[in-house]
C-alpha cells in the first residue's frame, strides 16, 4: 500500500488534511502466485490482497489552533472615575394641589354668590330676573374662579420654572466640574513636565561639568604623555650612542687581541 507524506507544519496557516490514500478496488481479483522454477519442492507462499484502508483525517495542531487565534490584548487598568451622582431631571410634581386648592377656593365663592344671590332674589324680592342680571350674576360666580384657575396655572407654571432653573444649575455645574478637573490635571502635568525639564537641564550641566573637567585630565596626561615621551627618546638616543662607543671599544679589543694572538702563535713557532 503506497502511503504519501506529509507536507511540514506550518504554524502561520492552517494544517490541512492529509489526502485520502488511494487504496485499491473491492471488485479486483487477487493476485495468484506464481512458481518459479527454482527446481526445489518448495510450495510458493499465497500473495493476500491488499485490504482497504480507512482514509485518516488530520487535526489541526493545537499550536496552529493557538497561532491562529489573536493573543488577547493587554490592556491598562481604566483610570478611577468620579463617581459623583450627575444632574438628574426636574422631578415632576403632581400639578393637583395647586389646581384642588383652586377648585376649592371656587366652589366656596360660587356657594357664596349663588346664596346671596339667592337671599336677595327670594326674601328681598330686590329685583326681578333678567337675561342681563343672570349673566352678571353668573359672571361674578365664575371670574373669580378662573382668575383663581389662572393663578393656580402661573403658580404651577412657576414650579416648574424653579425646577428647571435648578436643573440648569446642576448642569452647569456637572459641565465645569469635567473642565475644572482636566485643568488641575494639566497643571499637575505641567508642573512634571517641567520638573522633568529642570532635571534633564541639572543632569546636561553636571555632564558638561564632567567633560570639561575630563578634558582638563586629558590634557594634563598628554602633556605628561609627551614629556615621557621626549625623555624617552633621549634616553634612548644616549643609549645609542653609548652602544655605538662600547661597539667601537669592543672592536679595538678584538683587533689588539687578533695582534695579541697572531703574536703567541709566532712565538710558539719560532720556539718549535
Amino acid at each position: 500500500m503506497r502511503v504519501r507524506s506529509r507536507p511540514p507544519l506550518t504554524l502561520t496557516q492552517k494544517v490541512d488534511p492529509d489526502p485520502v490514500t488511494v487504496a485499491p478496488a473491492r471488485d479486483e481479483p487477487p493476485v495468484e502466485a506464481k512458481a518459479e522454477p527454482d527446481g526445489g519442492e518448495g510450495r510458493p507462499e499465497p500473495i493476500l490482497p491488499p485490504q482497504p484502508q480507512p482514509p485518516v483525517q488530520d487535526t489541526p495542531a493545537p499550536v496552529a489552533k493557538a497561532f491562529e487565534t489573536p493573543p488577547a490584548a493587554l490592556s491598562r487598568p481604566p483610570a478611577p472615575r468620579d463617581r459623583r451622582p450627575g444632574p438628574q431631571p426636574a422631578a415632576k410634581d403632581k400639578p393637583t394641589l395647586p389646581y384642588l386648592l383652586a377648585a376649592l377656593v371656587a366652589v366656596l365663592w360660587a356657594a357664596a354668590v349663588g346664596g346671596a344671590g339667592a337671599y336677595i332674589i327670594g326674601y328681598e324680592n330686590a329685583f326681578e330676573l333678567t337675561p342681563y342680571r343672570i349673566a352678571v350674576l353668573a359672571l361674578l360666580a365664575i371670574g373669580p374662579a378662573g382668575l383663581l384657575f389662572v393663578m393656580a396655572y402661573m403658580a404651577r407654571q412657576g414650579s416648574q420654572l424653579a425646577a428647571e432653573v435648578r436643573r440648569a444649575r446642576d448642569l452647569s455645574e456637572a459641565m465645569v466640574a469635567p473642565a475644572a478637573l482636566a485643568s488641575e490635571r494639566s497643571a499637575e502635568v505641567v508642573r512634571e513636565i517641567r520638573a522633568e525639564i529642570d532635571q534633564a537641564t541639572g543632569a546636561a550641566d553636571r555632564a558638561r561639568a564632567e567633560l570639561a573637567a575630563l578634558r582638563d585630565a586629558l590634557e594634563v596626561e598628554t602633556r605628561r604623555l609627551n614629556e615621557a615621551a621626549e625623555t624617552a627618546a633621549r634616553a634612548a638616543k644616549a643609549l645609542g650612542d653609548s652602544l655605538g662607543r662600547e661597539r667601537e671599544e669592543m672592536g679595538k679589543l678584538g683587533r689588539t687581541l687578533d695582534e695579541q694572538s697572531v703574536g703567541v702563535v709566532d712565538a710558539v713557532e719560532r720556539q718549535a
